[in-house]
């Protein structure tokens, strides 16, 4: 690790393809040893899939890949709980995967459990 960081959440916003996650992917990989990228897209059409290998060749070989549409919780708590820092890309798809997955009704709670899993996750 280059320096020590206390644990740390930090949310990178911007518009659509405007860098967010190559300044994350950048930041990380200066900043920790272990990373874990949390990918919550799915692959349905050749646009999608030709985004995903872009992003997949963008990564270095320092990155673990997981691909998670929708149990993201679950993922963070069990096969990310060991890494330095896990990037999440995309909240937006994977608040629009709960809207089509699981209804409107059901965004507020994965949304509650997302934000107790990571603040769990900041105070071990």
């Amino acid at each position: 690790m280059a320096e020590s960081f206390e644990k740390e959440l930090l949310l990178v916003l911007g518009g659509a393809r405007s860098g967010k996650s190559s300044w994350a992917l950048h930041y990380a990989e200066e900043h920790y040893d272990s990373c874990m990228f949390l990918a919550t897209a799915e692959v349905l059409d050749e646009e999608m899939a030709e985004r995903v290998r872009l992003h997949k060749e963008s990564r270095s070989s320092k990155w673990k890949l997981l691909e998670e549409p929708l149990k993201i919780v679950e993922a963070l708590e069990t096969k990310c709980a060991g890494e330095d820092v896990i990037l999440i890309d995309c909240l937006t798809v994977w608040l629009s995967n709960i809207l089509i997955k699981k209804g409107e009704a059901q965004v507020v709670y994965y949304q509650g459990r997302l934000l107790n899993a990571l603040s769990r996750r900041r105070q071990t």
